[in-house]
This record gives C-alpha cells, structure tokens and sequence, in this order.
C-alpha cells in the first residue's frame, strides 16, 4: 500500500503476510519499532519500504530487522529505497534469519541491502568436510 510520511516509535512494520511493498514519503524510525520482513528463498525479492524522500533516524540506537525466518544462502536483497539517509551501515541489527545463515547491511545513496551468507560455523564445517574428502581420497 501507499502511506504519507511513517514514524516508528514502536512496534512494528510489516509489508504483508507475503513479499510486499509499502510505498511511503519519508520515515523516522525511532529504536523501539522493529521491520518484520520477509527474505524470498528462492529470489531476491523481498518485503520493501519504497521512500519517495528521507530515511530518518530517529531517537535510539538500536534498529532492528525481523526476517521471520526466511532467507536464503547467497542471495542479496533491497530492503528499504530512499532519496537520502541520516542512518549508517553499523546502525541496523537482525535477528531470525533462517538457521545456519548470517548477513550483513548494505547502505548507499540510494537503498538499504541485506547479503544472506553461511554463518562462519557452517562454512567451516563445510570447508573441513571438502578438505577430509580430499585427504581420504589421496590416501585411496
């Protein structure tokens, strides 16, 4: 949907029960509200907030993304669009990414990204058993 301006003072902000869009002027988002979005597993689409002007950062330090479980290995996806920002990089924080996945912020002039990788643990593990195989097979 299309909304005026938003300012977040708690909460949260959801796009949709499925990937969405919502349209905005400028939002101030204020540290106790939180964006629940959703990450596609198999695209990278994405719920969005499409900002025609500012995203502000209001009071607090600590923003916060809901990914609700979903996200996929590789893949990088454009949460927020905007004309200007007052946020850094370091600003955002994510909690309920799909198991075994970690990521991290993207920010430039012009939007908001998210890059799902392997949690270090799990491409260790990975990397360990490709080396093992290796091993057994030199000594085959």
């Amino acid at each position: 949907g299309t909304v005026g301006d938003i300012t977040l003072n708690g909460g949260s902000i959801t796009p949709g029960n499925s990937i969405g869009t919502i349209a905005a002027a400028d939002m101030t988002w204020n540290s106790l509200g939180i964006m629940a979005f959703e990450l596609n597993n198999a695209n990278n689409s994405s719920d969005l907030l499409d900002l025609s002007g500012a995203f502000l950062k209001g009071s607090g330090a600590a923003f916060a993304f809901n990914f609700v479980g979903t996200g996929m290995n590789g893949h990088t996806y454009t949460l927020v669009d905007f004309a200007s920002t007052s946020f850094v990089q370091s600003d955002f924080s994510y909690s309920n990414l799909t198991s075994g996945l970690s990521g991290s912020f993207g920010l430039t002039s012009g939007n908001l990204t998210f890059t799902v990788v392997p949690e270090p643990s799990a491409a260790m593990l990975v990397g360990g058993l490709g080396v093992l195989a290796l091993v057994r097979r030199r000594r085959q």
